[in-house]
């Protein structure tokens, strides 16, 4: 497995290989019924029996993107489903491939959990609340109020532009805040500072508004 994390990160953190141990205790590890939900990077490596793909963008590939693509089809040794809003494999012909539209309207889910990563906080501001920060546990609530975690009176981070971003988007869609805790706390190294700061990672949950 460590051959695996050294493959992937050239230039890893502590963080990166605490996240890869997570996740390959997920792939490796665990029974067939879990499911994964990651992104192509992080499973460059890995291998699944099922793979479901999902490719949202509207136009055609980038070279890099093809490549990332490529990461994500050769992950499935058994079965793989690919959900694309363009027609970009109708044209694939190979053996015991299907290709068929969905037409169908699905409703927004009415619970959605988004767990925030190390984009989606302020990294810098994490170095003036350390000391609150780690009196904190994974699954602790926090409290939202603007940009700021709170656990008790006490700030434990703040949301980046990115973060709130997010959130915007699911409130325009009628989803409000019911949760928000802490996901993970993973050391980010400073370069200004020269050395690892606590940073504290949340998990929002939203529900979809009853009208």
């Amino acid at each position: 497995m460590l051959n695996k994390f050294i493959e992937t990160y050239t230039d890893p953190y502590i963080s990166d290989l605490k996240e890869f141990l997570l996740e390959s205790d997920l792939a490796y590890f665990n029974d067939t019924n879990n499911l994964i939900v990651a992104n192509l990077h992080k499973v460059k490596g890995m291998e699944f029996d099922n793979v479901y793909l999902l490719y949202e963008k509207s136009s055609w590939l980038t070279e890099e993107e093809l490549r990332a693509l490529y990461v994500g089809i050769t992950r499935a040794k058994t079965n793989l489903s690919i959900h694309a809003k363009n027609k970009l494999f109708s044209s694939v012909k190979v053996d015991s491939l299907s290709n068929f539209d969905d037409d169908n309207e699905y409703d927004e889910p009415e619970v959605i959990e988004i767990d925030f990563d190390m984009r989606r906080v302020h990294l810098g501001y994490s170095e003036h609340v350390e000391e609150n920060t780690n009196r904190l546990l994974p699954g602790y609530k926090l409290r939202l109020e603007n940009n700021n975690m709170f656990y008790g009176d006490n700030i434990v981070g703040k949301l980046s532009k990115k973060a709130m971003e997010t959130i915007e988007q699911r409130l325009e869609k009628n989803y409000e805040i019911i949760d928000i805790e802490v996901l993970n706390l993973v050391y980010w190294y400073s370069e200004d500072l020269k050395r690892e700061v606590l940073v504290t990672l949340p998990k929002l949950k939203f529900k979809l508004k009853t009208i």
